[in-house]
């Protein structure tokens, strides 16, 4: 059975892929705490290398795709949960990429 078999039941779902510079760029962002089971503030029964959430409200399915885009799918039984947890993954992406260009050499 496939991953996304598991999120059928999850009707809303968002696909965003987000370039970066390389590889190293996206494996510092997901381990800054961008995906999280604080940041998306749901009790987890989920928790794989790739997704985490539970599957029975909000799950995010994450993948690396020819080493420097962030492939980031969304899963909700919420527009309203789908927005608001997504909003939040953004910012910290954002937050992360602002201190890679600061600080990355």
């Amino acid at each position: 059975m496939a991953s996304t078999d598991l999120y059928n039941n999850l009707p809303y779902k968002l696909k965003l892929n987000i370039p970066f510079e390389n590889e190293k760029h996206i494996v510092y962002t997901l381990k800054s705490g961008v995906v999280t089971d604080e940041l998306i503030n749901i009790d987890n029964n989920l928790k794989t290398d790739t997704a985490l959430g539970d599957i029975n409200k909000f799950v995010l399915e994450y993948h690396i795709i020819n080493n420097n885009i962030l492939s980031l799918n969304f899963h909700s039984i919420d527009i309203r949960l789908l927005r608001l947890i997504s909003n939040n993954i953004m910012e910290s992406i954002k937050l992360s990429i602002e201190c890679i260009d600061e600080f990355a050499p």
